[in-house]
């Protein structure tokens, strides 16, 4: 519930869906549960959202230490990503790359789909890193296009996709490059608003440079 309510745009109500977990699990005596120790990461990345990345991290340090007392020998793959994406925010690329192979390592698989891979957050690293070199690898690994069929479960990679587009245009200068984003960002737009997904459109894909939004 909290995942659909984040896609929606309404943190808020994604925290509440969190502190409702975490009061159930209080009542029924499930603290060093699994699921618990998962809430605490995904309150943490609400946190870092809102750009309270102290409160973020020591959510994270709350979940490491219950994984700990619940004799759990490591904290898991969402774990690591919420790590990452706040060393990117405190500009540790480096750091955030070396926590994303580690969670590539650990994940499992589980019961909801992959809807923003780990190769697709390492890519947009290589990218702030300049290298564009590995993303456009990542882009042929993943045989991926502009012109692809769209659909959410991989929106994530294909607003990588532009944003890979968009700094090879910023490289080469290339004319199809940024004409091949501009239309992919204008299709991943139409799709997010018509889905209802508002939490997936932010400004800071604006090909055009006039403030227009495109899913992030």
């Amino acid at each position: 519930m909290a995942d659909i309510r984040i896609a929606q745009g309404r943190l808020r109500q994604a925290m509440r869906v969190y502190e409702r977990g975490l009061e159930l699990a209080e009542a029924h005596g499930e603290r060093l549960s699994r699921g618990t120790i998962d809430i605490y990461v995904a309150m943490s990345e609400l946190d870092r959202e809102r750009n309270d990345l102290p409160t973020a991290l020591n959510r994270l340090s709350t979940s490491k230490e219950l994984s700990e007392r619940a004799l759990r020998p490591q904290v898991g793959s969402r774990w690591h990503v919420a790590m990452a994406r706040i060393a990117e925010a405190n500009g540790d690329l480096s750091g955030a790359l070396s926590l994303l192979e580690e969670a590539e390592r650990l994940y499992k698989g589980h019961f909801f789909p992959n809807v923003r891979p780990v190769s697709a957050m390492k890519t947009r690293v290589w990218l702030g890193m300049g290298k564009l070199d590995d993303a456009l690898d990542w882009v042929r690994e993943q045989r991926l296009s502009d012109e692809d069929e769209l659909s959410y479960l991989r929106e994530f990679e294909h607003v990588t996709l532009a944003r890979t587009l968009l700094a090879k245009y910023r490289r080469d200068r290339a004319d199809r490059s940024i004409s091949q984003a501009s239309r992919l960002l204008e299709r991943l737009l139409q799709a997010a608003e018509a889905g209802g997904r508002t939490g997936e459109l932010d400004r800071d894909s604006d090909p055009a440079g006039d403030g227009s939004r495109c899913p992030r």
